[in-house]
């Protein structure tokens, strides 16, 4: 349904190729669990426990810094450098720089064989994270369906 794409951090940091070793790299986050959580201690996550340790062993110092609204609204303003989690397809990203996504994921409902699968009705609910752009994903992705953000 959706994949999950490193902002050129990947490439970069795992090819230790194409960054200045003297600079720190601003790495914006928000509240986009599991991938990225916030909390009192900074940022967590799987993006972010893969680029720490992969920055670690590069030796490129990252600084985490957390954003609020789009990743493309934090690139246009200046106050990062990279952001390691984006739904491909969800948010507009023409103004920035993509990999291909190192990562993919596909979701699917499971039941019993004999549960009765029906299809989605007109005005179905779908709950989803409060990720920009989300939203209209969904409505896009099951037609005359109602998204529903959720924090």
């Amino acid at each position: 349904m959706g994949a999950i794409g490193l902002l050129g951090v990947a490439w970069l940091v795992t090819r230790g190729l194409g960054f200045d070793d003297t600079r720190t790299y601003r790495v914006g986050y928000r509240h986009v669990p599991p991938f990225l959580r916030t909390g009192p201690a900074g940022p967590s996550g799987f993006a972010v426990d893969m680029l720490s340790d992969a920055a670690r062993r590069r030796r490129m110092r990252i600084q985490w810094i957390q954003i609020e609204g789009s990743v493309q609204a934090a690139f246009a303003k200046g106050s990062i450098d990279l952001f390691p989690r984006v739904i491909v397809g969800v948010e507009p990203l023409s103004s920035v720089k993509t990999t291909e996504p190192w990562m993919q994921l596909q979701f699917a409902l499971v039941a019993p064989a004999d549960f009765p699968v029906q299809p989605p009705r007109p005005g179905l609910r779908i709950a989803h994270e409060d990720t920009p752009g989300l939203g209209p994903f969904v409505s896009r992705s099951v037609p005359g369906s109602v998204a529903v953000p959720r924090p």
